[in-house]
């Protein structure tokens, strides 16, 4: 069982950029705390993947220092 209910499209959108043959960029925004992290997560747990998240309130010095 899909522990994504009513997420049908969004992962078949994530799983058609598998079927790339050149690198992507995805830009995922939302509501916060609706499952976005875990969605992307699970969907390419099996290739490599770079994520940068934001830190909410963070200044642009903080979010530099973070993300490197």
């Amino acid at each position: 069982m899909s522990m994504f209910v009513g997420r049908h499209q969004e992962r078949s959108d994530l799983f058609s950029i598998l079927e790339r043959s050149k690198a992507s960029l995805v830009v995922i925004h939302g509501r916060r705390r609706v499952g976005k992290t875990a969605l992307i997560e699970s969907t390419f747990k099996k290739q490599k993947l770079l994520k940068i998240e934001g830190i909410e309130q963070g200044n642009k010095k903080i979010q530099i220092q973070t993300t490197l």
